[in-house]
C-alpha cells in the first residue's frame, strides 16, 4: 500500500477558507472534529481513491474507521503553540492558500525528525488571496532549500475537464 500509517501521529490542515478570505470555523456545528470534518473532504477522497478496493472498505468505514483511528484534525488557526514532534507527520493540504505569515508558522512547527507534507497548487488561489501573497509561492521563491525536496506533480488525476479549468485560469 502507498500509505503507510506507522508514525506516531498524523496531523492534518488545511485553511478553512469559503468565499471569503477568512479562517473561522466557529459557525459550524459540533466539535472541533465535527467543524474540520466539513473541510477535510480532500484528505477523505484522497483515503478513498487509495482505499476503495481494500475488501470492505466504503466511504463510509474509510471515513469512521481510518480517518478518526489514524489522523487527528487541527484546526490551522489553532496550531500556534503546537508542536510536532519526532516521528509525527503534519500534513497541510491547499497551502496556496495560505499567507505568508501561516507558512512561517507551519513551518516553525516542525521538530527534529518529524515530517512536514505541503499540498497545493498556486494556479487554484482563485479569488481567496493574491498568487503573490500565497507563503507557498514565497517558499517557492527561497527554493533550493537543504530541508526542503519538491515535487511537482504534472499529471492531472480527475479528468479532461480540470485540464480545461486550469486552462481558464491561465
Amino acid at each position: 500500500m502507498a500509505l503507510s500509517l506507522t508514525k506516531k501521529k498524523i496531523f492534518i490542515t488545511r485553511p478553512p477558507i469559503g468565499i471569503s478570505n477568512d479562517y473561522d470555523i466557529g459557525f459550524l456545528p459540533g466539535s472541533k472534529d465535527e467543524k474540520m470534518l466539513e473541510w477535510a473532504g480532500g484528505f477523505l477522497s484522497a483515503l478513498n481513491f487509495l482505499y476503495r478496493d481494500v475488501k470492505g472498505q466504503n466511504y463510509d468505514s474509510i471515513k469512521t474507521k481510518l480517518f478518526f483511528e489514524k489522523f487527528e484534525i487541527i484546526p490551522l488557526n489553532m496550531i500556534q503553540g503546537v508542536s510536532i514532534l519526532e516521528d509525527e507527520v503534519l500534513i497541510v493540504d491547499e497551502v496556496q492558500l495560505i499567507t505568508r505569515e501561516y507558512m512561517s508558522m507551519i513551518l516553525s512547527r516542525m521538530s527534529e525528525g518529524s515530517k512536514l507534507f505541503l499540498l497545493g497548487d498556486l494556479n487554484q488561489t482563485y479569488s481567496t488571496i493574491a498568487k503573490q501573497d500565497s507563503g507557498l509561492f514565497r517558499l517557492q521563491q527561497l527554493m533550493p532549500h537543504e530541508a526542503i525536496s519538491w515535487v511537482d506533480l504534472k499529471n492531472i488525476y480527475r479528468n479532461k475537464l480540470t485540464e480545461l479549468a486550469i486552462k481558464l485560469l491561465e
